[in-house]
């Protein structure tokens, strides 16, 4: 377990590095090796929590914090990690972050971020246009997230990412936008250069919404989402009371727990109680007219995912299960749902 103090005030380097040490990353605001750090490393661990700002603020001489691989969640305290002068190297990818990201990271004057990977989280929202402010920054990584939009083009340069066109002929034509991240509607074996585009015009977009999308192009029919729901809630067996999803000549508005408009496009999912385990799958947004999400009294884990953002949610409840971390925010803006 992580100690959450060091008591000498001398301590500038922490490696830690890919071993298997659990726990909360600190929380305390006190701890005499804050200010003298400079170098933390703990990649590569089972941490888990969230980051408390108000423990970085007490870091003044930060350089590096490299997080990756862990398991931690919620929010990325972008204020108090913006106001810490020194640090150039901030390493957050392949954790369960949520949320935006914060603009507040590249503060007037202070944003000395040279590298910035935030890869493989469940970030949402758009990339802030306050990132042109990192104009030395050489390393930004952001794709395998929930980002929507474009990329602020003043960020976008042959300083950034370089090595991804380095065996790109001097004459051919490259956007530089795509060695950070892929745009919408397209898709790549990580999500940057080389993009593959996906076909179909603006259908296949809102379908591949995401920047840095990852894999191949999605294109799920209603029943596909459905096989991909029941696939991710059936880890620990059948559901009870409930045979005929595994029925494909069934049609789906007469499915246990579905429900149907006029036009049949469905509109419930009600699996209350029903022995669901596993977790919500990000598909599940695809449903755009999905209006109320019952998975209530179950043993769903995991997180919420952001996805639901798409759907035409009224009413969601997860309640009763042992699902982790916050409810991502751009769901708490929907100003319908509950």
């Amino acid at each position: 377990t992580l100690p959450q103090r060091f008591e000498s005030a001398q301590l500038t380097t922490l490696l830690l590095a890919n071993n298997a040490i659990s726990g909360r990353f600190f929380q305390t605001n006190e701890s005499p090796h804050f200010q003298s750090i400079k170098e933390l490393r703990m990649e590569n661990n089972l941490l888990t929590g969230t980051l408390h700002g108000s423990s970085m603020m007490k870091m003044p001489r930060l350089e590096t914090l490299s997080l990756s691989d862990n398991d931690l969640s919620g929010l990325i305290p972008g204020e108090e990690l913006g106001s810490l002068p020194t640090l150039h190297y901030l390493y957050l990818d392949s954790n369960h972050f949520i949320g935006p990201l914060p603009t507040q990271l590249a503060q007037i004057g202070r944003a000395s971020i040279l590298e910035l990977w935030v890869q493989n989280n469940a970030l949402s929202g758009t990339v802030p246009a306050s990132y042109v402010r990192f104009d030395k920054m050489h390393d930004f990584f952001i794709d395998g997230n929930k980002l929507t939009g474009a990329l602020p083009p003043d960020l976008c340069g042959p300083g950034i990412n370089s090595d991804f066109f380095q065996k790109v002929p001097p004459g051919a034509e490259r956007n530089y936008c795509d060695s950070i991240a892929c745009p919408a509607g397209s898709v790549a074996f990580e999500g940057v250069y080389p993009c593959e585009k996906c076909p179909g015009g603006e259908a296949a977009r809102l379908k591949n919404r995401y920047l840095g999308q990852t894999g191949n192009c999605a294109n799920y029919s209603q029943r596909d989402i459905l096989k991909i729901f029941q696939k991710e809630t059936t880890k620990g067996g059948p559901w009870r009371g409930v045979s005929d999803w595994d029925d494909d000549n069934k049609p789906i508005c007469d499915m246990t727990g579905i429900i149907c408009d006029a036009h049949d496009h469905i509109v419930e999912i009600a699996l209350k109680n029903r022995g669901l385990e596993g977790h919500i799958p990000d598909e599940i947004g695809q449903l755009s007219f999905l209006e109320t999400l019952d998975v209530s009294d179950n043993a769903l884990m995991g997180y919420v995912p952001s996805d639901l953002q798409w759907t035409s949610m009224i009413r969601l409840d997860i309640s009763g299960n042992k699902i982790r971390g916050m409810v991502p925010p751009l769901l708490c803006m929907m100003e319908e749902l509950n």
